[in-house]
């Protein structure tokens, strides 16, 4: 599994709740974030600093996008998750969770967060926030050869309007 998602929670939950089977690849161009999940110590974890573009065509079992895509100017998602979809294997899943546009009070609210977070903080590379409609996510996601076959919003007691796309490589 390759994940371009950051200080490397998706990887440690994978490999606690899979133990001695799952073998992830955290890929981040954040060195920083790429630290953070090394110091995690998980040794069915392998956190590289990449860019995306360089990670190796059809060798992955499942690719995880998590809370990227706002990030990525939607003129670059084409490029972004044709990379994603390169790096899987024939069938393989992708899985991208984002934050999408309604409802609008917890669009603001993930809007004022990020942009602390880039413009303030620096925590988060990018220059401007972006959420969209589960619709242009899902539109996206189909154009990069991969088939959305679920996508769902995930309703929870945070404030966010989180969703989740499941796809497969055609």
């Amino acid at each position: 599994m390759i994940s371009p998602e950051g200080d490397g929670l998706l990887a440690l939950l994978l490999t606690q709740r899979h133990p001695g089977t799952a073998r992830v690849t955290g890929i981040d161009h954040a060195q920083d974030k790429v630290q953070v999940a090394r110091s995690i110590g998980m040794p069915e974890a392998t956190f590289i600093v990449q860019d995306l573009a360089d990670a190796p065509s059809e060798t992955y079992d499942c690719v995880s996008v998590t809370d990227v895509l706002y990030c990525v100017p939607l003129a670059q998602w084409p490029e972004f998750l044709a990379h994603c979809t390169r790096t899987l294997k024939k069938g393989g899943l992708l899985i991208i969770k984002e934050v999408t546009n309604r409802p609008r009070w917890q669009h603001l609210l993930s809007y004022a967060q990020e942009t602390l977070a880039i413009k303030v903080t620096k925590m988060t590379k990018g220059t401007s926030p972006h959420f969209e409609s589960m619709d242009t996510y899902r539109s996206h996601i189909d154009k990069s050869e991969a088939w959305v076959y679920h996508s769902e919003r995930l309703v929870s007691w945070r404030p966010y309007p989180h969703c989740l796309f499941l796809a497969r490589k055609q």
